[in-house]
């Protein structure tokens, strides 16, 4: 069978670029063999314009978050499942300092059109910790990315799309014109493998600095709130009285394991953000496909460009996806510039 892409790799990247050039009308096989869940299916999905630490705009964040809503309401439509919702984010301040920061960067910076005016006290102060005021950021939400991904999984075996083999890549075979692997040719592979881009002998040399991530799915008793709330750690609203807690930061252990030290982290800020109590239900960790500049890594193979990558989307991974999946689609098929910052000649050296 001959395809014009395979994509290696079912979490966001692979399932928003395999997405696009469907759209445009190529034939694609996404390549997906797993036996534990990603990274992105465990992830909170929160896209937020906002750097909370300088309050500043996220890196082109008024670009990537209207392509994100686009696209995953575009693809929400076509699967039938609702997966985006668009949230804003309740910004619980830690100090007065944080506060005054915000009502002077709310006036003069970058991130003014995101930031709401502040609050003594925000409408959920019988459950949250929010004695020193709050204030919204605006066009904020999150993705249910689990739920979309096992949609769009659906929608590719349906359409006899999806190959739960593994890639072994040396039973790829570059030597013809064609890629050949199994009894599958194909254009161009690109992979989205997420952190096991580690392993992969074509990219192998790029600087991946994985970092380890867990959470909590908690649930609190009678609290809908309408938004995603935020002090030190997110906690957001999943279903009836489940909530999503985290996320934690670890560059030492990488395995894939929850861990207690993970759990009583979260433990320990979810503390200055509920004054109520919750039942822990679950725990999940996994690692992160994070770069060294905190930039994606996009492009193709310096020594054969019917070989490419499309990975490294951190921990925004949502917002950034659909914006460079369109990117990358018209850089292969059109030519056209690919940003620099996110170019992965940015590393021929």
């Amino acid at each position: 069978m001959h395809y014009d892409y395979i994509i290696v790799g079912q979490g966001i990247a692979g399932t928003v670029l395999s997405w696009t050039l469907m759209q445009q009308g190529k034939k694609v096989l996404v390549v997906d063999h797993r036996d534990k869940p990603n990274s992105s299916e465990i992830a909170l999905g929160i896209y937020n314009p906002v750097v909370f630490k300088r309050m500043t705009k996220s890196w082109k964040a008024d670009e990537l978050i209207p392509v994100a809503e686009e696209l995953y309401t575009e693809m929400e439509n076509a699967l039938g499942v609702k997966a985006l919702h668009k949230n804003t984010i309740l910004k619980l301040f830690s100090s007065k300092d944080e506060r005054t920061f915000w009502e002077k960067k709310m006036h003069n910076g970058e991130a003014m059109a995101f930031l709401d005016t502040t609050k003594e006290q925000s409408q959920y102060t019988t459950i949250v910790n929010d004695e020193l005021g709050s204030a919204n950021v605006l066009s904020s939400g999150w993705l249910d990315t689990a739920k979309l991904l096992s949609a769009y999984r659906k929608f590719l075996i349906a359409n006899k799309l999806l190959s739960i083999k593994k890639l072994d890549y040396e039973k790829l075979n570059t030597s013809g014109e064609l890629l050949e692997w199994e009894n599958v040719s194909a254009e161009k592979i690109i992979f989205c493998e997420g952190s096991l881009a580690t392993e992969n002998k074509f990219f192998k040399n790029l600087p991946f600095v994985l970092t380890k991530g867990e959470m909590l799915t908690i649930c609190i008793k009678d609290f809908l709130p309408k938004n995603i709330i935020s002090k030190g750690i997110y906690v957001a609203h999943q279903y009836d009285d489940v909530f999503k807690v985290g996320a934690t930061y670890d560059w030492d252990d990488l395995t894939d394991t929850p861990t207690e030290k993970g759990k009583a982290d979260l433990v320990e800020k979810l503390k200055k953000v509920l004054k109520c109590d919750y039942e822990i239900l679950d725990q999940a960790a996994a690692i992160r496909p994070t770069v060294k500049d905190r930039r994606p890594l996009i492009g193709m193979h310096s020594e054969d460009k019917r070989i490419g990558i499309f990975n490294g989307m951190g921990t925004k991974g949502v917002m950034i996806a659909p914006f460079f999946a369109k990117q990358f689609a018209e850089y292969i098929e059109n030519n056209t510039p690919l940003d620099k910052e996110v170019d992965i000649k940015r590393f021929n050296n």
